[in-house]
């Protein structure tokens, strides 16, 4: 009797003690239950596994959700991406608190991750992993109310039967939006820089690739109610659907096949969206990519990092600018090999910097434009600005990058030639000849080198003087016409020299240049004269361009003609009509003031009348 009595008191609290552990193969954690160590909770069936993962050689600890079939581990659901534990998972605990939320907590009893729900749900909840892969907190007595859901926090991975979209948030008539994120790294769950999202400008009816929640590389088109123009081939993959009313937008897809077939969409490290099965049972290796965008990697903003280079098309091919080096973090990007020292415009440590030349490079993103009136002033402001890493200087006028240089992409048809600031230190020089060995069969090899090279270098040099000074005389004093400043030029004196018809009108006839002063201005000089080309100065457009109505310092108005670099009038086009109009200076026709031909720009300066006396020459 006495051993059947301990029997089952032993047996008692057995079960007692099974009230508050899991073992692999249950679906719910209950209140008052924890999960902790290698302990797992598994949906009903064996799908989907949801405990504890550490990646690479972090010692970083995650509570995660992981297919339970497939080999190597594939995560779709990171609890604490942001807030890793920092040892082991032994220590750390799932558990359901007492005001009803699932917390997270680590060695000390602190709270790593939360549901953080603000109203307490009913007493009796549950912890349940789904078939689907949702991880839910739900009411016990009643499954279909749920408090929180890991379907409404993807991480990285969007699965059959999830949303993806916003939600409206009737306090301040702002977005809840969901968004799916790339790990940091391969290794490094935290999130990473690409994110598929919504476009909520379009109602959400088209879907963003982004870099940094900021700058969209790829967007999928306008949804007909079928497929998305780029990316037609889904249509035939998953059954998309959207959704939109007053509450929320959002899209959710069912897979072909999902008794055998596993499918999930990831937003990867290489900034692309992947689609991509896996048949069911068959293990390590099993997943295969049956869509990807953008297809080719060299579309992915910014892929390589800061101050990174993207030399092919494979996921591994980045380089760094000259004078900087890998940051070895596991993600792309560049660092400086020597630290910049910039401080004031008097410091003398500003000559640490210089600049390095480099070509055959697409220019990095988001420039800043500046006025200036040559490439000397493009590299001075550059060189005044402590925060200014690069510049350029071609037909677009002077541009300067502040801060990190990004999407970098190696080219060999690109012309213009980017200025990359760095340490003077980094700028090679070539070695100077240095010893004090005597060699007399070298010095007497120098004395004849010496002797063919210095007359040869001499007769060459001549020659360039030679050629140059034609060129000017060629040319006619046109140096020195380029250098007019618009703004304070005295259109009342220039004209009086011009204002003989028959006069100009019989040097045409004679072939005679000397008697015709036409002055060339500075683009500078222009751009100011017509506030910058505003849309407030513009009078008209006609088939060759815009006109801009401007202004001298002396008040005196003009009619600013910018000739369209796509109208098909080329130079040849723009020096006939130029010379024609200037010459023959007709009382019928308006007078041309003058011209400007700098920075790739053919622009010609007008008498500007209030009347509509111009509009059919200017105009047409």
């Amino acid at each position: 009797m006495d051993k059947e009595c301990k029997y089952s008191q032993c047996l008692l609290l057995l079960l007692f003690a099974c009230k508050f552990c899991l073992s692999k193969g249950v679906d719910t954690l209950s209140r008052g239950q924890s999960l902790s160590g290698n302990e797992t909770i598994v949906s009903k069936d064996g799908t989907f596994e949801l405990g504890f993962f550490a990646t690479g050689r972090s010692n970083n600890v995650y509570l995660g959700i992981w297919y339970s079939s497939l080999a190597p581990k594939t995560i779709v659901w990171v609890a604490n991406r942001v807030e890793p534990i920092f040892n082991t998972s032994q220590t750390s605990r799932l558990e359901i608190s007492k005001d009803g939320n699932l917390v997270l907590l680590d060695h000390s009893g602190s709270i790593a991750w939360s549901t953080n729900l603000v109203s307490a749900p009913a007493s009796s909840v549950e912890a349940v992993l789904l078939d689907n892969g949702n991880f839910v907190l739900r009411e016990t007595s009643n499954a279909s109310n749920l408090f929180w859901q890991s379907f409404d926090y993807p991480t990285d991975t969007w699965l059959p039967g999830a949303k993806l979209g916003y939600k409206m948030l009737s306090s301040n008539n702002s977005y809840e939006v969901q968004r799916l994120v790339s790990w940091r790294s391969t290794d490094d769950p935290a999130p990473g820089m690409f994110s598929l999202v919504l476009d909520t400008n379009t109602s959400g009816s088209e879907i963003l690739i982004q870099w940094n929640k900021s700058v969209s590389y790829w967007n999928s088109g306008i949804w007909n109610g079928s497929m998305f123009p780029s990316a037609p081939e889904l249509k035939y993959l998953i059954n998309l659907t959207f959704v939109s009313d007053q509450s929320e937008t959002y899209y959710t897809y069912s897979a072909f096949e999902s008794a055998v077939v596993l499918w999930r969409f990831v937003m990867d490290t290489s900034g692309q969206l992947k689609l991509l099965q896996a048949t069911r049972g068959l293990g390590y290796g099993a997943s295969a990519l049956t869509f990807t965008q953008p297809i080719d990697q060299s579309d992915v903003y910014a892929f390589c990092g800061e101050f990174g280079v993207f030399t092919g098309n494979y996921s591994s091919s980045c380089t760094c600018l000259e004078g900087f080096e890998s940051t070895n973090d596991g993600v792309p990007g560049c660092a400086r090999k020597t630290p910049q020292r910039c401080k004031t415009s008097t410091s003398p440590e500003r000559g640490n910097a210089g600049f390095l030349p480099i070509s055959n490079m697409t220019l990095p993103g988001n420039p800043q434009s500046l006025l200036v009136e040559n490439a000397d002033g493009c590299k001075s402001a550059c060189q005044e600005n402590c925060s200014c890493t690069a510049y350029s200087y071609g037909g677009s006028g002077c541009l300067i990058w502040i801060g990190a240089l990004l999407d970098l992409k190696q080219a060999v048809d690109v012309k213009k030639k980017l200025h990359l600031k760095v340490a003077s230190s980094e700028i090679q020089v070539p070695p100077t000849v240095s010893g004090n060995k005597d060699n007399s069969g070298d010095k007497k090899r120098s004395s004849i080198i010496v002797a063919v090279v210095v007359p040869l270098a001499a007769a060459i040099l001549g020659g360039f003087i030679i050629f140059v000074t034609w060129k000017i005389k060629q040319r006619g004093g046109r140096k020195k016409e380029s250098s007019e400043d618009l703004l304070s030029y005295d259109f009342d004196s220039s004209n009086s020299e011009t204002d003989s018809e028959t006069k100009n009108a019989n040097d045409v006839r004679q072939g005679k240049k000397g008697g015709l002063i036409l002055p060339f201005f500075s683009y500078a000089s222009v751009c100011t004269a017509t506030n910058n080309f505003s849309a407030g100065n513009k009078i008209g457009e006609g088939g060759f361009g815009p006109v801009y109505k401007g202004k001298s310092l002396k008040g005196q108005e003009i009619a600013v003609k910018r000739l369209s670099r796509g109208s098909g009038q080329g130079l040849k086009e723009f020096r006939n009509e130029a010379l024609l109009i200037a010459k023959l200076q007709h009382r019928n026709l308006v007078r041309l003031l003058g011209c400007c031909n700098e920075q790739e720009e053919s622009i010609l300066i007008y008498e500007y009348m209030s009347n509509k006396s111009l509009d059919s020459f200017i105009f047409g």
